[in-house]
This record gives C-alpha cells, structure tokens and sequence, in this order.
C-alpha cells in the first residue's frame, strides 16, 4: 500500500476592505509542509481635494433689452406732486428701479466652482503635469528603483520649464509698453508684498468692524465739537488754548453768505451722469451702465429729486448709506486688530452725482466771493473738476455723517 501525498492547504491571499478603508491581509495557518510569507497591499494614492465650490446669486443683465427697459420704467415712473420729501421721492425711485430689474433680470443662485489656472501655465506645462501624475502612479504601484528616479528627473524637468514659463510671462508684462500701467502696478505689488491674512468673514466680525468704526466717526465728531466751542468760548487761559487754534476769526461779509444753492437743469444732469464712470456700488438698485442707457427717461426724476433736496437743504438717508470694506492699513500687521484696517466705503452712484454738483456750487461761490487762496487755486480746481466715482475714504464725504435732518439752507 502506497503512502498518500502530502497535504498541501491553500495559501491565496483574501482581501478584505474594512469600513476604515485601509486594506488589511489575511492568510490561513501556515502548514508543517509549506512556508508562507504575509504581503501588505500599498496605501492608496491621495484623492485631490475637490475645488472649493460657492453659492452665488447673479443676474443676467446681458439679456436686458435697454430699449424695453426704458419703455417699462416710463410707464412705472409718473411724476408724483404727492412725494414733495427727498427721502420719499428717493425710496419711490429705487423701489421701481428695482422691481423693473427683477421683472427683466431675475436673481438667480447657482453653485460655481472656482479652479482658475495661472495665465502662465500654458498647455505644454499642462502635458508635462500630467506625465508626471502617470509616473507618480507608476512608481507608487510598481515600487522600483528606475521608476522612482524617473519620477524625480521629470519633477525637475517640470519644476525648471514652469519657472522658465513665469519668467517669460513676467518679462513681457515688464518689458511692453502698450501694458496697462495699473497691470503693470498690480503685478510689481503681489510680488513685492506679502500677502496679507484678513479675518474671516462672518455676522459677528461684520458687526465688530461697524461698531468700531462708528464709535471712531463719533470721536473725531466729539474732537471737533470739542475745538468749536474752544473757539467761540471765552478764553480763561491762553496758556490752556492749542497753538493751532486761532480766535482772531474774520467774520464773513453778508453778502458773501451762501443762502442757497441754484437748482440743477436737465442738460446739465445729463451732461455730467453722461461724462462719469460707469462705477457701480452694490447699494444701486440698477446698474450705472444700465442707468446710463436709460438717461432720457430718468433724467426728469432725477432732476426732481435733486431739486427737491437742494431747495429743503437735506440730503436723503439712502444718500448718506455706503458699502464699507475694511483693508489693511499696511502689509504685515496684525489681521485680529480692528484698528490696524481702514475703511473704504462705496457710495451709491446718485449720491456721489449730487455730492458733485454741491462742490461744483461751493467751488463757484468761493471764487466769485474771492475766498479762495491764490496759491492753492490749482489744487482746488484740480480737485473740483474731478468727476464722481463710487469710492471714496468714510471720513471724507460729509454725507456720511448721520447729523438729523432740517429744513435750514445747509445740507445735512
């Protein structure tokens, strides 16, 4: 009788995928016979972060028709005799502006994704990026020796023609002059300057920023009220008195007293929303190039309601409201500081059109009267020609101080 075989026990190996997702081995016992060895799969690659994605709301104002726009807002917008306040002729105004863009433009929400590439990372920079994804894979499955130096030459290869690709592209930026100078001014600063960590955006920062920049708007009103009085007080100490602060004052002739302002006519409306850039603010219930394209129809408004507040002498609250964005003062400082921002404020366009027109009638008063200094003339009407924009530093524009309204002949 012959003796039997052997016996020989299976020795595959099973895989098995915990909910860890981390693959683990497993083999049966090993047999007196047989010798096994235990083999661990490799871990993996990373999966890429997906790119960060935001919820949006847009308008489609490419699809606006300027002409039914005009059509729709000459039949929503009659001259009301009724509406004799700023305040309530403003509100009207803005609310149709509004409804007439929502009937057109709807706002519409939509998540995007923002992956932008660099305007230097040109397609063959693109292909190299991709061979060396291939390789990455292949020396990670293949664990040898030659793929893994394979990996590292093209790493360098790729590292040298993305530097050469930045260089080329700045070169040209620095070297044309037909460029842009602000492009050419924005590149230098990003890669001169550090870029700066802000705070992260949430109600309660927003509400920290307002406050602190309202308690600031509020002292340097207090430190002003504060050098008036010392002015018209009577001194007790002259020693007590700052040396900047003059009492000798003269008074001003009566005829040189500015009473009121002369009302505004269409054209010249016209000429100036005409001459001014198209800048928009978020506060706009229509878009400036919008409302430049619809100039003939709302112009009567806007002339009423300019009018209006220049003969009450108030300026409507809508007016004295801005889109405030708090930067940095200076690169490097410390973000988690309120007082190391400054404010910028975005004021909407009408008020920044009516702020214009009330210097143009200051200037022109000031150099009737002779008040102005001859040798700072070039200066003021430098500064008085300039046309309106949307931006402007909150402490400023006098419209921005939150003073209550009258029916004196001095805005407010």
């Amino acid at each position: 009788m012959s003796p039997s075989p052997p016996t020989i026990k299976d020795t595959s190996l099973t895989l098995s995928a915990p909910p860890t997702s981390q693959y683990s081995t497993s083999t049966p016992a090993p047999s007196p016979s047989l010798t096994t060895n235990s083999y661990s799969s490799p871990p993996p690659p990373p999966s890429a972060a997906p790119p960060p994605s935001r919820n949006i709301t847009f308008r489609n104002l490419r699809s606006v028709d300027p002409q039914h726009l005009s059509d729709l807002l000459s039949s929503t917008l009659p001259l009301d005799s009724n509406l004799s306040s700023p305040d309530d002729q403003l509100n009207h105004l803005n609310s149709t502006l509004l409804a007439s863009l929502n009937s057109l433009a709807p706002l519409k929400r939509k998540n995007v994704t923002f992956k932008t590439s660099s305007p230097w990372f040109t397609p063959a920079l693109r292909k190299l990026k991709q061979t060396g994804r291939q390789l990455e894979r292949l020396t990670m499955k293949s664990s040898l020796t030659v793929h893994h130096d394979s990996y590292k030459l093209h790493l360098t290869t790729y590292r040298d023609a993305l530097n050469a690709a930045k260089c080329a592209y700045l070169s040209t930026i620095f070297i044309d002059p037909s460029r842009n100078p602000r492009t050419l001014f924005s590149t230098v600063n990003k890669l001169l300057k550090p870029h700066a960590d802000t705070l992260s955006s949430s109600t309660s920062t927003c509400s920290s920023f307002l406050q602190f920049f309202s308690d600031k708007i509020t002292a340097m009103n207090l430190s002003l009220s504060a050098a008036c009085d010392t002015q018209t007080s009577p001194p007790t100490s002259t020693a007590t008195l700052p040396p900047s602060i003059s009492l000798d004052l003269p008074s001003p002739p009566p005829h040189g007293i500015l009473s009121q302002f002369t009302l505004v006519t269409p054209p010249e409306i016209l000429q100036l929303i005409s001459s001014s850039k198209p800048t928009t603010c978020s506060l706009d219930p229509l878009p400036t190039p919008l409302l430049k394209s619809c100039l003939p129809v709302l112009c009567p408004y806007i002339v009423n309601l300019f009018n209006s507040s220049l003969s009450q002498g108030t300026v409507p609250s809508a007016f004295k409201t801005a889109a405030v964005t708090p930067i940095l003062k200076k690169p490097g400082l410390d973000p988690s500081s309120l007082s190391n921002y400054r404010p910028i404020s975005n004021l909407p366009f009408l008020s920044k059109t009516i702020e214009c027109i009330i210097s143009k009638h200051l200037h022109r008063h000031l150099q009737k009267m002779t008040f102005l200094n001859p040798f700072s003339l070039d200066f003021v009407l430098t500064t008085a020609q300039k046309r309106p924009s949307s931006k402007s530093s909150m402490t400023s524009s006098p419209l921005l101080t939150p003073v209550p309204s009258t029916s004196s002949s001095s805005l407010t």
